[in-house]
């Protein structure tokens, strides 16, 4: 089933470079393995787990403390076979007799999750819907945040991931799938996460697979029996926005993508997959729009990570290179309704009471938020590629993915590579658009037009309410014989301008 069929944008040639860590430490020689087995029981909403970890450079030390869900009980430490007294706080497990001698460290214990599904999501705003960590008759969600599994902050970590579930449960987490056995009364899922990353998430539901390989990267469908019929146009789709996306931002950073569906209606981007609600997967757009999404977000958000501290800027490129570009690509008049849908969802949210600085996005929690962290944000991303011109702008964000890749990046960082790739100064750009709330107020006013020989000439002055933005203003004079159209810069508060056409 063929979904898109976009032109080549670019024939230079991508720069290569390798998958490294998402969340990696400094230290990235140095790296934690998992190798892991967990056992799920639905009836009980247990999981119960035995971690034994390694080191892959014995010289360097053990950390000193590892998170761990607060809902753990039952927890054992061995240090080679040898047992260990712990301490257990709050999600903080310290191993105070711990030898920077040992080889293996094993971990186990038991924890039950529990979080409500809530049965109504209209109108909740928060798209994780209150739900961290769940282990429900119809399946499995554990996020990251709920540290289902033990990590240290600054040793990123690989893993080899065995998940045993009631038949027919199958288990997805970051990394590649080596296989799913059926054995008796349990079925068995074995993944390989080789991209070190601090944290990872844990998923399980009722589904069937369906797998290919496309350039060196594996696709993963996991869809239920009832959404089986999808399963080849998502497989397809997901080939040409790899294509797409790989062409514009470089490699692909992950060894796989896989489309899995859930048992509630969610849409996560996670380190080499999606996570979508059942009924949400059937909705005709989805595969244009929620789908291009979360695989934009294998790049931003997932390889290159957000410094939260200094604003959440990749959820509006995400916006940008997903929602919008591909109705640029496709359709320019849809690009255009698109633009003007943000800028209507701005102004008619968004007011001197409620509105903020770019900076200060973090995440969505209501329809304000939405229109500055998303909609606000894919605007200037919008406007800075017209600042700089197409192949700068490409050739920046390629240059993103490459060195933050394993990194956090911030709005500072994109200023800095952005100014290398055009060779232009752009503080006052960022300045206005990141640091400064609000939109600039445009008028005309003393507008007039007159015959001057065979032309027509235009005049009046463009007004904009204090204190001023700099701004490149496309004005356009439509005539039967056609359109005219020029760009007046603006600086202060009042720009007389004049068009002859």
């Amino acid at each position: 089933m063929k979904i898109l069929n976009f032109p080549l944008l670019l024939t230079a040639c991508l720069l290569v470079f390798s998958h490294l860590a998402t969340q990696a430490s400094a230290n990235e020689q140095f790296e934690i393995t998992h190798t892991l087995t967990v056992e799920l029981s639905l009836e009980d909403r247990q999981l119960k787990a035995t971690d034994h970890l390694t080191r892959s450079d014995p010289k360097n030390p053990w950390p000193l403390f590892w998170h761990l869900a607060p809902q753990a009980t039952d927890i054992q430490a061995t240090a080679d076979g040898q047992p260990l007294t712990h301490q257990f706080i709050d999600g903080k497990l310290s191993l105070p007799e711990l030898l920077a001698t040992t080889e293996v460290l094993t971990l186990s214990w038991q924890a039950h999750f529990a979080d409500p599904i809530p049965e109504q999501t209209v109108g909740i705003e928060d798209p994780s819907y209150g739900v961290r960590a769940t282990i429900h008759e119809k399946g499995v969600f554990l996020s990251a945040q709920s540290d289902w599994l033990p990590s240290a902050a600054g040793y990123p970590a690989t893993s080899r991931l065995t998940v045993i579930g009631p038949r027919g449960l199958i288990a997805v987490s970051n990394g590649l799938l080596l296989g799913i056995e059926h054995k008796g009364v349990h079925t068995v899922s074995h993944w390989h996460n080789r991209t070190p990353q601090t944290r990872q998430a844990l998923s399980a539901g009722f589904l069937e697979l369906s797998q290919t390989e496309h350039n060196n990267t594996q696709l993963v469908i996991l869809f239920s029996k009832e959404n089986q019929s999808l399963a080849l146009s998502y497989l397809e789709a997901t080939r040409q926005y790899l294509d797409l996306y790989t062409e514009l931002l470089g490699p692909y950073p992950y060894d796989k993508f896989a489309v899995v569906e859930n048992f509630y209606p969610t849409g996560y981007g996670l380190p080499g997959w999606t996570l979508i609600g059942n009924r949400v997967l059937r909705l005709p757009f989805i595969l244009t729009s929620s789908l291009p999404h979360e695989i934009v977000h294998a790049w931003w958000g997932n390889s290159v990570g957000v410094d939260y501290g200094s604003g959440n800027w990749c959820e509006g490129l995400t916006t940008y290179l997903a929602d919008y570009l591909l109705k640029e690509l496709s359709n320019p008049n849809e690009a255009r309704e698109y633009r003007l849908k943000i800028l209507r969802d701005y102004a008619s949210l968004v007011n001197s009471g409620n509105d903020f600085p770019l900076r200060d996005f973090h995440s969505r929690h209501n329809k304000v938020e939405q229109a500055i962290g998303y909609g606000k944000a894919a605007m200037v991303f919008h406007m800075l590629r017209q600042k700089i011109g197409d192949q700068p702008f490409w050739l920046g964000l390629r240059q993103l993915a490459r060195d933050f890749s394993g990194e956090t990046a911030s709005w500072s960082d994109l200023q800095n590579i952005f100014e290398k790739s055009s060779g232009e100064k752009l503080g006052n750009f960022f300045e206005q658009w990141i640091d400064r709330k609000e939109a600039p107020q445009l008028s005309l006013q003393e507008t007039l037009h007159y015959q001057l020989n065979s032309n027509w000439v235009i005049e009046g002055k463009i007004i904009q309410q204090p204190p001023p933005y700099q701004l490149e203003i496309p004005l356009q004079i439509q005539t039967e014989q056609g359109n005219s159209r020029q760009v007046i810069e603006v600086e202060a508060g009042e720009t007389p301008f004049r068009l002859e056409t």
